[in-house]
């Protein structure tokens, strides 16, 4: 999700990058709603479930970071750098999380009344972690708001962008570490980490995870990169085994479950967007529909799920511990997406554009 509109910078080059994030956003449902039902003592189920949940859809995220980095620093040049493009765009991340957190206060209002949360709990998550207990997708615009705050101040403040990609290896190997634990059982690091740690609950926001892959962006922007599409191909299967491999080594021990962080996919998502960014597909209409109804799936299916979840309950509670339950909490978000696009597109209800 680019959350922009880029028609400045030949957008239309990159109509491949909008049907990669469609993709993208389908992978993070399966993230938060089980693609083949509970996968406990099945074998098959299971296996399909790591595939899908731990291994392919932990590159939908990171893609995103990566895109919103490369089509936001487009607009900048890196000699005479300008910060305007990043207060704008920040502004805009700023109120679609803020739009969204109020279109999801029914689940807030839940956790408060079901004692789960405070309302000083709520105020720290929406401010540094933008993750909350019945919708935890919008991390993603807390934590890109963040990446790029910083990103775009140490640029204003003449950091070179080889510093930065420095910077965010090191950031994001820490955040790695952090999750595995390693940190815990260094003393010194641990008692440093543990404030921060209290604040974000969590390694995966705009600091450790956001602002390597929106440096990632960044420097296919800057760069210029370009690689040869058999090239990449061949580096993001190479890259997905080896990542396949670090799964597999990790998930014995629990990692899987939490796992939103791998080192083998900052190389598979650097190949994954270097073949996006080149392959050329005819400008047509269906793109900017493709691109706004990736932004929509990702932000709606919480509701999606939440309401099939009510009427399946209604029927026969057992269905929502089925694999039926997958598919049509999917349809079910297309169909609250498409209809926001169509509405929108209609004089009185172009207001709706502003969600999305």
């Amino acid at each position: 999700m680019d959350m922009q509109k880029h028609s400045e910078i030949g957008r239309e080059s990159y109509n491949f990058i909008d049907l990669m994030k469609l993709v993208c956003a389908i992978l993070v449902v399966t993230i938060h709603v089980l693609p083949f039902g509970p996968y406990e003592g099945n074998a098959l189920v299971t296996g399909l479930t790591l595939f899908t949940r731990g291994y392919l859809a932990r590159l939908a995220v990171p893609f995103f970071f990566t895109a919103s980095g490369f089509f936001l620093y487009k607009k900048t040049n890196i000699e005479n750098f300008s910060i305007e493009p990043s207060k704008k765009y920040c502004l805009k991340i700023l109120r679609l999380y803020v739009i969204w957190v109020l279109i999801y206060s029914p689940f807030l209002v839940r956790e408060l009344l079901e004692g789960e949360t405070s309302i000083p709990g709520l105020v720290r998550r929406f401010l540094f972690v933008g993750s909350f207990l019945y919708f935890d997708q919008l991390w993603y615009l807390n934590g890109l708001i963040v990446a790029v705050i910083i990103i775009s101040l140490l640029l204003y403040k003449k950091i070179r962008p080889g510093t930065l990609i420095a910077v965010a290896m090191l950031l994001y190997t820490t955040g790695y570490l952090g999750q595995l634990g390693v940190l815990n059982k260094i003393p010194l690091i641990s008692k440093a980490m543990r404030p921060l740690k209290w604040l974000m609950q969590t390694y995966r926001n705009g600091v450790f995870f956001g602002l390597p892959f929106v440096v990632m962006g960044l420097s296919f922007a800057y760069f210029d990169i370009k690689l040869d599409k058999k090239a990449s191909l061949s580096g993001f299967v190479v890259s997905m085994l080896l990542m396949l491999a670090e799964m597999m080594k990790l998930y014995p021990h629990g990692f899987y479950l939490g796992a939103d962080m791998y080192l083998s996919a900052l190389p598979a998502v650097f190949f994954l967007f270097a073949f996006s960014k080149e392959v050329k597909l005819r400008d047509k209409p269906v793109y900017k529909t493709l691109r706004s109804l990736s932004s929509l799936i990702y932000f709606t299916h919480m509701w999606g799920q939440d309401i099939v979840s009510r009427i399946l309950n209604r029927v026969n509670a057992g269905l929502c511990d089925s694999p039926v339950f997958f598919p049509l909490a999917l349809l079910s978000t297309l169909a609250i997406s498409l209809a926001i696009i169509y509405l929108s597109r209609l004089k009185a209800f172009k207001w709706l554009k502003r969600i999305y």
